[in-house]
């Protein structure tokens, strides 16, 4: 999958996928992570029901409070929806948002490959807020 970016902030995207991969080479545990939509969400899912690490780790994992609501991989956001807990995360030329809702039951992933600022920034904010509202309006 190639990824884009208005480099310039000239309206104009160009293709960022090289950059994006030397920086996965360089940079440990930043981006590099590639993965298809169902795949975050059984990842998600698995990790909060105890299926990938141990329950002292799961605990310590979600021991937002302590800091700062994110703790250790996993972020917790308030939403009129209830609760969301999972991660997010952008790097040049692509955006994501992985939540699994509690209350629902329902794991939300939406993934994008343009842009981590300016306006694919904007659209993914707007376009998350509609899978949401979408998804969990009615639950």
């Amino acid at each position: 999958m190639n990824s884009y970016q208005d480099i310039a902030g000239d309206g104009r995207v160009m293709n960022v996928s090289d950059l994006t991969t030397r920086n996965a080479e360089i940079f440990f545990g930043n981006a590099g992570l590639i993965a298809t939509s169902a795949d975050f969400a059984r990842f998600i899912e698995g990790l909060l029901e105890g299926r990938v690490v141990g329950q002292a780790s799961l605990a310590r994992m979600q021991d937002w409070r302590e800091r700062s609501r994110s703790g250790l991989g996993l972020g917790y956001i308030e939403t009129p929806f209830g609760p969301g807990v999972g991660h997010s995360g952008g790097d040049l030329g692509a955006l994501s948002q992985v939540r699994h809702f509690p209350a629902h039951d329902a794991t939300l992933v939406l993934l994008t490959n343009g842009g981590d600022g300016g306006v694919p920034a904007e659209c993914f904010r707007d376009l998350w807020d509609e899978l949401m509202e979408l998804v969990l309006g009615d639950l």
